[in-house]
Order: C-alpha cells, then sequence, then structure tokens
C-alpha cells in the first residue's frame, strides 16, 4: 500500500499554484532538479501524471487538478489545526475525568462540575462514583484526573499527592416529627432510629465513638453509603441522619429536614489527590488546585 508523502504533496500543489517548478523552487527555498525529482516520485507512486508540458511550460492535467482539489482542503485543515492550537489551550477541548467516594455530598459533585464547565466552556467531563479503593486504583491507573474522597487516600506510589480542602462539621438531621429530640440533645437521642454509613468506614467510626462518649445508643434501621440515598430515606421520616453541614441549605430552607443538634468535636474531612506532574490537563489541575485550596468551589 502505498502512504500519502504529504512533504511531496506539499511541492506538487505549490507548482500547481504557482505554474512554474523553477518559481516554486525559488519560493519553497528548494533547488529545480529536486524539486523535479519529488514531483516524478509523487506521479510514479499515484501512477499518473499529473502535469502536461506544452512549450517548456507545465499545464495541470485532469488527474492533478482532481489531486489539487484534495491538497487545498488537506493543506487548509492543517492550517485550522495550527490556528486552533494557538487561539485555545489545549484544556478547551480535552476529556477531563473526576472521581467521586459515593459517600460524600454530591452538592460537591454539581459545584466542582459547573466550576469546570464555566472555566473551561468547551471541556468534555466524565464523572465516576464509587469507593475509595477503586477510586485510587483508576487515579493510579491514570484513568481518573482527579479523585475527591472523604479520607486521606491510602496512596503507595509517590507520583500522587493528597490535599485536604475542606472540613466540614457534622450535625444530626430530621423530619419534623423527630423535632422534640433537638431538647436535652444529645440524650434526647437515646434508642431512636438512625440511618448510618457503612462499617467500616472513617466517618462512622468517628460517629460511633461521639455517641458512646455521650453514652448514648442509636437504633439502627439503615446502613448505607451513598450521600443522597440517607438524604432522601432521611426526608421519607425512616430515621435521624448525621450529615456535614456542607450541601444541606437547599434541604433545609426547603424545610424536609430540620437540623437536631450538633456532633461538637467531630468533623468530616474532604480531600482530593492527584498524580503529580500532569500534561494534557495541567492547566485544568492547577486551576482547580487554586480554587479548592481557597474553598471557593
Amino acid at each position: 500500500m502505498y502512504w500519502l508523502n504529504y512533504q511531496q504533496l506539499l511541492y506538487f500543489r505549490e507548482i500547481a499554484h504557482v505554474g512554474s517548478i523553477s518559481m516554486a523552487s525559488k519560493k519553497l527555498n528548494i533547488s529545480s532538479p529536486a524539486l523535479s525529482m519529488q514531483l516524478k516520485i509523487l506521479e510514479d507512486s499515484i501512477g499518473h501524471k499529473l502535469f502536461e508540458r506544452k512549450s517548456k511550460r507545465l499545464f495541470i492535467n485532469e488527474y492533478g487538478k482532481f489531486v489539487l482539489s484534495y491538497a487545498d482542503r488537506i493543506f487548509a485543515i492543517g492550517g485550522e489545526l495550527i490556528s486552533s492550537i494557538n487561539k485555545a489551550s489545549l484544556s478547551d477541548t480535552s476529556q477531563f475525568k473526576l472521581g467521586f467516594n459515593d459517600a460524600l455530598p454530591k452538592t460537591l459533585t454539581t459545584r466542582v462540575t459547573k466550576l469546570l464547565l464555566k472555566k473551561f466552556p468547551r471541556i468534555s467531563l466524565t464523572v465516576i462514583e464509587g469507593n475509595i479503593p477503586s477510586l485510587q486504583k483508576s487515579l493510579n491507573q491514570s484513568d481518573c484526573d482527579i479523585i475527591f474522597t472523604n479520607r486521606s487516600p491510602n496512596i503507595e506510589k509517590g507520583d500522587i499527592k493528597s490535599i485536604r480542602f475542606h472540613q466540614s462539621d457534622l450535625y444530626v438531621y430530621g423530619v419534623e416529627k423527630f423535632r422534640s429530640q433537638t431538647k436535652d440533645f444529645p440524650q434526647s437521642l437515646e434508642g431512636s432510629p438512625f440511618i448510618l454509613p457503612n462499617v467500616p468506614s472513617e466517618i462512622r467510626r468517628k460517629i460511633d465513638l461521639w455517641f458512646i462518649k455521650h453514652n448514648v445508643h442509636y437504633r439502627q434501621v439503615i446502613e448505607a453509603q451513598d450521600s443522597s440515598a440517607k438524604k432522601s430515606m432521611a426526608i421519607e421520616g425512616i430515621g435521624m441522619v448525621v450529615l456535614p453541614n456542607y450541601g444541606v441549605e437547599e434541604i433545609l430552607k426547603e424545610k424536609k429536614l430540620i437540623k437536631i443538634g450538633k456532633l461538637e468535636g467531630v468533623q468530616e474531612d474532604f480531600y482530593y489527590s492527584v498524580k503529580k506532574g500532569q500534561s494534557l490537563n495541567k492547566e485544568i489541575i492547577d486551576f482547580l488546585d487554586v480554587r479548592l485550596q481557597k474553598g471557593t468551589f
């Protein structure tokens, strides 16, 4: 199979446009004999003459016109490519993959993706949700550009950096029927139904230690990891739920849940992890780095 030599195609195109090998050789800064040789190689490769000689002048023939139409389009597209690269950063048209621990508030996912789409309008985002081990694996294998978790990932590779970017207080929330538990809190929670994070998890360990410290015994009705699922079940009145104060503003505003009380001294930490030395998506990573550490997300 013949593979098109674009250098020879460029030479042919220039000869066709100026109508002379000598004139084209000056413009291309190549000797006339060398240019004639390259044209002959191109013609031999495609099996057709592209010019006819009449009175020591070159005239493009029908095959030449056909090839020229393609050559003009090929080099026009190449020019558009260079222009696009010069006008826009690579991140404007790249794909960016974000991983979110399913225990994190979905509000975080929404805010981060909106932030990126506003800054990079032409970016293509892929959102992946899962547990922390699966997200760590995706990051290590470069299947994710950044991951968000509610505990510092156990990263073994030295080319990964993990940074805590937010710390949120934890509160007990419930529907109106649990309003009486706001009084004499936290002893009022004794024997109350709760929707809690899965065991084992770092946040569940913190919650259990808080209950033990205050000598309060809860009744677990549901154990779930997904933050949206826990909120939905709490709104249905199945039980109370412990949530970070980040991302519950809308629910409180709509009075779907009320705040029962604060777990004093207990916070949930939010982390993001990236591979060091990102290349294609470095501009996006650097942008998120600044915004997350400033807390503007």
